[in-house]
């Protein structure tokens, strides 16, 4: 359970950081370029909640049956 709990969670981390250098190129060549490290600082943010909600919330889904 613990292992595929981590490893659905390492492959959300990885599209977040393989998409932040993609989005952050995109921005910086419009008028928001400024806030590209505030976006960039403010995105794992959302995705740290978003782990600690899916590693509580994934094994009791499991645990229940699908």
């Amino acid at each position: 359970m613990f292992i595929r709990t981590n490893r659905i969670l390492t492959v959300a981390w990885w599209i977040l950081y393989l998409a932040t250098p993609i989005w952050t190129y995109l921005i910086m060549s419009t008028a928001a370029g400024g806030y590209v490290g505030m976006i960039n600082s403010i995105l794992p943010v959302f995705m740290g909640i978003f782990t600690g909600w899916f590693q509580r919330w994934y094994p009791r889904r499991m645990a229940r049956g699908r």
